[in-house]
């Protein structure tokens, strides 16, 4: 099921899916090494989601902790960092190179001067679920990178909208948006009948609140459709 797919929306953190994919591309190019350290500078820390930016300047963390924070708590400032690092040159030609046709990275995703000059980052729901899938079926840059990926989508610990209304005993690999007008979640839902890859993008919504509620009830029906289904099959096997 598909509705407005290919609709142009703010991207805000869903982003850093995509810059986690690259970060695992530039490994095997040999351009990065995860376990190297660099160090936290007060230019780096951005507002919003994280914990870095309450940290001392001057310490040191490696490349994979700052992915895993990137994702599990949506840092801005280890998204910062990783931006700096690999440079807005070599992260929009990997998003080519995935399969993203419609996602760019044209700022820093606090880069607020630049966001009030009308420069946005942008993607789709279509590459977003693209990208997704890749994971899921382990072909995004390797079987390997894949399977890592799947994993730290898994540890996301902001879980207000796809899982909402979830139990609480089914895994949800996701990755959340939320900045000014647009409220996101997408990921994958694994439920025992089967599956299913979710992309819920909402823009230009009264308050976060009301978005946020309609994604976790989108993921609601979806979810229950499995349940209904297993319930009909279980009543003819």
């Amino acid at each position: 099921i598909a509705y407005n797919q290919d609709v142009l929306f703010p991207s805000a953190s869903l982003v850093k899916i995509p810059i986690m994919a690259a970060c695992f591309q530039a490994e095997t190019e040999g351009k990065i090494n995860f376990l190297n350290y660099y160090r936290l500078k007060g230019k780096y820390k951005a507002k919003g989601s994280g914990v870095l930016k309450n940290l001392r300047s001057g310490g040191k963390i490696t490349i994979q902790e700052l992915i895993e924070l990137m994702i599990t708590k949506s840092d801005n400032t280890a998204t910062h960092m990783l931006t700096e690092i690999l440079g807005f040159d070599y992260l929009n030609r990997c998003f080519l190179q995935f399969g993203l046709h419609n996602t760019n990275l044209l700022r820093h995703v606090m880069d607020l001067r630049k966001y009030r000059r009308g420069i946005e980052n942008y993607t789709t729901a279509f590459d977003i679920a693209t990208l997704l899938e890749k994971i899921y079926f382990r072909t995004l840059v390797s079987q390997s990178a894949s399977e890592k990926m799947l994993s730290l989508l898994e540890k996301q610990e902001i879980r207000d909208r796809l899982p909402r209304y979830l139990p609480s005993n089914i895994i949800v690999a996701h990755k959340t948006g939320l900045f000014d007008t647009v409220c996101h979640d997408v990921g994958i839902i694994f439920h025992p009948q089967g599956n299913f890859l979710i992309c819920v993008l909402v823009s230009d919504h009264a308050e976060h609140n009301f978005a946020k509620e309609l994604i976790g009830q989108i993921a609601k029906l979806c979810f229950d459709f499995y349940e209904k289904w297993e319930e009909k099959n279980g009543e003819h096997s």
